[in-house]
């Protein structure tokens, strides 16, 4: 029931019934706001070979978790091809001095140490006006000694915060370091590459569970997002992309592979696929998601 301020005179009641009935017609005449859109899908990236794409890159390539599978073999892949004079910096946990980096050829790749997992911001390695062309963060963290929640109950704390640090904010110190010292555009757009996950993918997500890794690898999708916007924005033109590697037979995934059969590929293939990208990848892929086939997976 509709009731009246006392202040109010009985003349002056029609005229705010009627006020008030204007009022609402007008509202109920504005339109709805538009609904939300899809994310915008990217163009897909036709993989490319990467032989003469290596000989004619121009900059330094920085590889993170490069003693892991996925990325000791992008090192070995990139060892072979890159041009002469070309610098790989290799970066893991404890890899100066390691087994892996005395394979390497010395005059092309420098091992550094750095965890990617603490606090530590990223060392100081790169030499007085020395340009990077190309960095891939291959480093993660899956389970640890947690494991991957499959229900709310099991989430914790401690691991869900190690997830975050791990896969998502190791990126933004990988932009505070290096975005300064990113080559200018020429036949090749700078590209810094994050292997995320699908399940990272919020439209796609239909079974739950791996809380912690899955809220990570979205967040690190969205770092690339904004990367690229404020990059683009501000220094030149930059390709961020975050892609899905499949699954491939690695130490990190190895505990889960059981029963995937020939969906499993080998950290050779997959190093090598993820090169082909980048020697594929356009300016208009930035920010974009993409599958190890090249195709544009939703956010």
């Amino acid at each position: 029931m509709l009731s009246f301020p006392s202040t109010l005179t009985r003349r002056s009641r029609p005229l705010l019934l009627l006020s008030l009935v204007s009022t609402a017609r007008s509202l109920s005449s504005i339109p709805p706001p538009p609904p939300l859109t899809h994310p915008g899908i990217h163009p897909p990236i036709t993989p490319t070979s990467i032989k003469p794409w290596l000989k004619s890159l121009k900059g330094s390539i920085v590889i993170t978790g490069a003693t892991g599978g996925i990325g000791s073999c992008i090192v070995n892949d990139l060892i072979e091809g890159v041009g002469e004079g070309e610098r790989i910096y290799a970066l893991s946990r404890k890899v100066e001095g390691s087994s892996i980096s005395k394979s390497w050829d010395p005059e092309i790749v420098t091992p550094v140490n750095w965890d990617c997992s603490t606090d530590d911001p990223m060392p100081s390695f790169l030499e007085e006006g020395e340009k990077v062309k190309l960095i891939i963060h291959t480093a993660a963290l899956l389970n640890g000694s947690h494991g991957p929640e499959k229900n709310l109950k099991s989430i914790n704390q401690t691991h869900f915060l190690n997830s975050l640090n791990t896969n998502t904010y190791s990126l933004i110190k990988i932009y505070q370091s290096l975005l300064p010292h990113l080559s200018p555009p020429t036949h090749f757009y700078p590209t810094l590459i994050n292997l995320s996950a699908r399940v990272g993918s919020i439209t796609d997500d239909k079974s739950g569970g791996w809380w912690s890794y899955r809220i990570s690898k979205t967040a690190s999708n969205h770092a690339q997002v904004l990367a690229g916007i404020e990059v683009n924005r501000q220094r030149h033109k930059c390709n961020f992309l975050s892609v899905h590697p499949g699954t491939t037979y690695t130490d990190l995934s190895s505990p889960f592979v059981k029963g995937v059969g020939g969906k499993v590929h080998s950290k050779e293939f997959t190093a090598e696929r993820i090169l082909e990208l980048v020697a594929g990848c356009e300016e208009e892929g930035s920010g974009g998601f993409y599958d190890w086939t090249g195709q544009s997976l939703p956010f």
